[in-house]
């Protein structure tokens, strides 16, 4: 889970469009369960790489796209409890 949270600040801060750019991040429990989004002013995952975004050693193209956490809940199977 340290990884995969250093991995979206890394890249958060990586690919902001400028030094003013915010990074936001907020934890809360649901139904017994911890939730952390994490948002930044960043330029986005191009659309046709969502669905390769966790695959391990993926790099995709840089460009104005969505916003990660549209696809966030995929990281799922990565994470180990």
């Amino acid at each position: 889970m340290e990884f995969i949270i250093n991995q979206i600040l890394i890249n958060s801060i990586k690919y902001s469009k400028g030094k003013d750019d915010k990074i936001q991040i907020e934890s809360k429990e649901i139904s017994n369960t911890v939730v952390l989004t994490i948002e930044d002013e960043g330029v986005g995952i191009i659309e046709r790489d969502l669905d390769r975004v966790f695959e391990k050693g993926f790099t995709g193209e840089v460009n104005i796209g969505t916003n990660i956490s549209t696809i966030f809940p995929k990281a799922e199977n990565l994470i180990e409890t």
